[in-house]
């Protein structure tokens, strides 16, 4: 097990994103990884744990096209286009966040304990704002997905059907006044209703490559 480090609002490489969830805002962070790269600009990219090809192709795509541009790349380490996007940048050994509901001693899901590995032998990064040993929970992953749109500076929602908790974290990025950016699909494909519903509602920019999600960050925070 790599080292465990706690941090505090205070430490340099506090993610500044964070600190526009003010009262809401976790008050400490324990890291399995380099903590250099919660400092650097974020993106987020999200979506369904059931995607399909080409949803991991798009997340591959998107994802790397914006680790070329010297984003992190931050998701949830969840089945599906969580683990397309920071596979991605573990294969350009390019730096990539993922954030826990549970203690970063906990790899969750289990099947991705070679992944987490993999984003931290790579330069990334393993965050929780749960002290080790905790469990995840409903709630807690709710509270993981303001983390992760919150500490990025946009989000794209790469696929999600319309119960999708994805949607959430799409809310949670408005409400945290980040710009959100979805991939439109074939209405009949299950996992595009919520992305398609994103952008009708005028909730989402329709977007298909990281030139596009990288063009929604406003002037001057790029």
């Amino acid at each position: 097990m790599d080292a465990i480090t706690e941090i505090t609002p205070q430490h340099p490489h506090w993610p500044a994103g964070l600190l526009d969830l003010n009262e809401r805002m976790p008050q400490r962070l324990w890291v399995r990884g380099t903590t250099a790269v919660l400092a650097l600009p974020g993106v987020a990219l999200v979506g369904s744990r059931a995607s399909t090809q080409i949803g991991n192709f798009n997340a591959r795509r998107i994802a790397e096209a914006c680790s070329d541009e010297g984003y992190a790349i931050i998701s949830g380490l969840a089945y599906g286009i969580d683990a397309a996007a920071h596979a991605a940048a573990v294969s350009r050994r390019m730096p990539t966040v993922a954030y826990f509901a549970a203690g970063v001693d906990r790899v969750y899901p289990a099947g991705h304990d070679d992944l987490a590995q993999a984003i931290v032998d790579s330069g990334g990064a393993l965050v929780s704002a749960y002290p080790p040993a905790s469990a995840p929970t409903r709630e807690r992953f709710l509270e993981r997905n303001g983390l992760i749109v919150t500490h990025a500076r946009v989000t794209a929602v790469v696929e999600a059907g319309f119960r999708s908790g994805t949607l959430n974290a799409a809310r949670q990025a408005r409400e945290a006044g980040r710009p959100v950016g979805a991939v439109p699909g074939p209405e009949e494909v299950a996992q595009y209703g919520g992305c398609n519903a994103l952008i009708r509602d005028g909730h989402a920019s329709p977007i298909s490559t990281g030139d596009e999600l990288l063009a929604l960050i406003p002037k001057g925070l790029g």
